[in-house]
């Protein structure tokens, strides 16, 4: 079975192969935190609830274009509609600034523990060729010389581990979050 066959079961899909991110609401105040009631309506956090849902299902279109339907139960107040897409486009935008600021502090990460790694090793080496006879030092000597060795490898390996596993899941979270804050949004009241 295709992806796209096993999609469009579990989908509706608009006249241009979009697919349809089709959402629920009771209330306006369903889509956005609870504790967030004072603040402007497009300046307002996501509910935790609404968000994870939309990821999810974002993540499960892999790739596949798409459009969030809104239908909102309670929702007479066709002013709001814009500053709902306002708010969910913000909320996304910041979240992709968040992971751009994980960016730069995971460089930052990976430099500092690049050149730990190189002071130590260079420590290292350039003071093992003066130990003509390792056994003839004390054990206390030998440790702290072998602790830095290994020292050096540990913060080389954990400069490169995080420059690889950690990078990832930052690079594929902007993309969805730039996705979904560049995605169109439709919004109806339920029951017209």
């Amino acid at each position: 079975m295709k992806n796209k066959d096993i999609l469009h079961d579990r989908y509706d899909f608009t006249e241009d192969d979009k697919a349809i991110i089709d959402i629920s609401l009771e209330s306006l105040n369903d889509l956005f935190n609870s504790f967030d009631k004072k603040t402007t309506l497009y300046k307002r956090e996501l509910d935790q609830d609404f968000e994870d849902y939309l990821l999810a299902s974002v993540k499960e279109l892999d790739g596949h274009d798409f459009v969030v339907k809104l239908e909102i139960e309670n929702n007479n107040d066709k002013t709001s509609e814009e500053l709902i897409r306002r708010a969910i486009k913000n909320h996304f935008r910041f979240l992709y600034w968040k992971e751009r600021k994980k960016v730069s502090k995971l460089i930052i990460k990976f430099i500092l523990l690049l050149l730990l790694g190189i002071a130590l090793m260079a420590f290292y080496y350039e003071n093992s060729k003066y130990i003509k006879n390792f056994d003839s030092i004390p054990m206390y000597s030998k440790i702290i010389f072998e602790g830095i060795d290994i020292a050096g490898w540990v913060a080389f390996w954990e400069a490169f581990s995080c420059l690889i596993f950690d990078f990832i899941p930052i690079k594929n979270n902007r993309m969805l979050y730039e996705k979904i804050s560049k995605s169109g949004i439709q919004i109806g009241n339920l029951y017209n």
